[in-house]
């Protein structure tokens, strides 16, 4: 199961992303555990990324917590689609979160949405993690198998689909791969994704055909090639 916890440097000093620890908010001290989550100018409404943002600015880390809170899950999702690999893909939401609260008045509103500067640190994260493999292991060995009870047949099998999608992905050109990643794997809307990725929904609409048509190409090239005597 994956953890939910995020770790975070909230001090000064050098940033150790799993070391420093932003807890739950059960297990935070009673001073952060009484205080009223951040609200937006309706009491009843939830802050905008940016106003919680900017509190992040503030040093307020109740506006951190709101910020996991929102954005974890596709974060993670976003790391495993680029990974394929649990222990990694966490390691990467912490460096994220540690990055946004260290570095959030890096942000600037006028150059694109929260959630696309995001976006990028994430991916950037990734690469970064990619580049830390041994490039003698070979990639079989950084996967996990998702059913445990899978024989060795079945395990090998997805491995080897996996390395396939992974190769395939890798040969579209980065606005496509970047349509999919957020529309299928981080699961935003296509109207979020076109507006991060600055381009209309049917440009949108259009990337993912490509992309689709592109994998599928790849995808039976691969199986010929494999089938062949």
């Amino acid at each position: 199961m994956l953890s939910h916890e995020v770790r975070l440097q909230m001090d000064g000093g050098e940033t150790d992303a799993r070391r420093a620890r932003l807890r739950p908010p059960h297990q935070m001290s009673a001073r952060l555990v009484h205080t009223a989550p951040l609200r937006g100018p309706d009491s009843d409404a939830e802050p905008s990324d940016a106003a919680l943002v900017q509190a992040c600015v503030r040093g307020e880390r109740r506006a951190a917590e709101q910020l996991i809170r929102r954005h974890r899950g596709w974060v993670l999702r976003l790391a495993m689609s680029r990974l394929h690999h649990a222990a990694e893909a966490e390691d990467v939401v912490q460096d994220v979160f540690v990055r946004l609260w260290q570095k959030a008045d890096q942000w600037d509103a006028a150059r694109g949405a929260f959630t696309t500067w995001l976006y990028t640190i994430t991916v950037n994260r990734c690469i970064d993690a990619l580049r830390r493999r041994r490039p003698t292991a070979p990639m079989e060995a950084a996967e996990e198998v998702a059913d445990e009870r899978a024989d060795a047949a079945q395990a090998a099998a997805a491995r080897a689909q996996n390395a396939q999608m992974r190769a395939a992905l890798q040969t579209l050109p980065p606005p496509q791969r970047a349509a999919l990643e957020l529309v299928y794997f981080a699961e935003w809307p296509q109207a979020r994704a076109a507006d991060a990725l600055g381009v209309s929904v049917a440009a949108l609409e259009s990337s993912l055909r490509r992309a689709r048509a592109q994998l599928r190409t790849q995808l039976e090239s691969q199986k010929s090639v494999l089938l062949s005597p």
